[in-house]
């Protein structure tokens, strides 16, 4: 293994001044280190610390938490990732807008997500994801989390894709088996 990386990154390692012996010294202590690592998740007893638990539940739960939400993208973008015209962005816009219009007067979002949006990952699904924090783009994921369920958000929301119309279909606390697994993988 050492020798083929050495053999792929000659030049890399010369500018560095490691030689493949470097390398593979390298290469056993992180195979070692993984294995004391493993062998000791493997043996690890939590300990009870209801104080600790608590402490852990109140910094994190929010990571724990998901919510439900479907949405429609207008795309700003063209299928090669490349901003779109400016003229074309300003259309992508307006129909953007109208879509929110028809959303905050109550039609279906499911049958708006259908009929207009551009995302092939929830289109064909009521425009539905079911995500936690950290998982979608941080204006979307806002959006999404502080809108009120069983309501549209009242304004476009947009992320480097392009505009969106989201509505907070349902939020879900934080699980007491995830937060307790989640503490013990945090003790680990």
């Amino acid at each position: 293994l050492a020798t083929d990386y050495v053999t792929q990154l000659q030049e890399q390692l010369k500018e560095e001044d490691l030689t493949e012996e470097t390398i593979r010294n390298m290469m056993e202590q992180i195979l070692l280190s993984q294995k004391v690592s493993s062998e000791l998740a493997n043996k690890f007893v939590p300990t009870e610390d209801e104080e600790g638990y608590q402490q852990f539940v109140d910094e994190n739960k929010v990571y724990f938490e998901k919510v439900k939400a479907q949405h429609v993208l207008i795309n700003t973008i063209d299928e090669n990732n490349n901003p779109l015209p400016e003229a074309k962005e300003k259309e992508a816009k307006e129909q953007a807008e109208t879509v929110l219009k028809k959303a905050l007067a109550g039609e279906d979002m499911g049958s708006l997500a259908k009929e207009y949006s551009q995302d092939p990952g929830s289109k064909d699904n009521n425009g539905e994801y079911t995500f936690g924090r950290g998982e979608m783009m941080p204006a979307f994921e806002e959006a999404a989390f502080s809108g009120e369920e069983g309501k549209v958000y009242p304004e476009l929301v947009q992320t480097p894709y392009g505009y969106h119309i989201i509505k907070t279909v349902e939020k879900f606390e934080a699980s007491e088996e995830e937060m307790q697994a989640g503490y013990k993988e945090s003790q680990k």
